[in-house]
């Protein structure tokens, strides 16, 4: 929903978090991408994100929740 507050998930409850939009988007079904390989490609695009301040892991999964939350509402 909109009111979805990210800030309150940690690192690895944004995987969890990802796996499920992937998931209830149809996108896994779809493109046929089996659970294990999500969670090794969700867990490398963390890893490799550098740490800064506007540009990191919470601020991707943020933007990718906002336009789940967008197509989620609106379609």
């Amino acid at each position: 929903s909109y009111t979805f507050n990210d800030f309150a998930l940690n690192s690895d409850e944004m995987i969890l978090a990802s796996y499920e939009m992937f998931k209830k988007s149809g996108f896994m079904r779809t493109f046929q991408i089996d659970k294990q390989t999500l969670f090794l490609w969700l867990l490398t695009v963390r890893k490799n994100y550098r740490n800064v301040e506007y540009h990191n892991w919470s601020h991707a999964f943020n933007v990718c929740q906002s336009m789940f939350a967008i197509f989620e509402v609106n379609y």
